[in-house]
């Protein structure tokens, strides 16, 4: 967790299923840790692939197989000081 800024802005599908959150949205990293413990308990075998990288000023999206084999794509982006801000997680036809 440490490579997420304290006041990360993550936003994902899956928030709103594991969270019960219409929004699908996570404002700081205390959150995001119990959203990911969750998520590594449902999904407890949990494994991606790496399909590509794209690369920015500032920014990275990761195109990646994910749960369920699932095409995914996260846009990161990272303050000035390397930690990410905010991500962006999209998935292919998923939900």
């Amino acid at each position: 967790m440490i490579h997420y800024d304290d006041s990360i802005d993550f936003t994902s599908p899956f928030i709103i299923q594991f969270n019960n959150d219409p929004n699908g949205r996570i404002s700081n990293k205390n959150d995001l840790k119990d959203y990911f413990s969750r998520a590594l308990n449902k999904f407890q075998d949990l494994h991606f692939e790496l399909l590509n990288t794209f690369l920015s000023v500032n920014s990275l999206v990761i195109h990646y197989k994910s749960v369920n084999n699932m095409i995914a794509a996260e846009y990161l982006e990272f303050n000035d000081h390397g930690k990410i801000i905010q991500v962006k997680a999209h998935y292919l036809n998923s939900f």
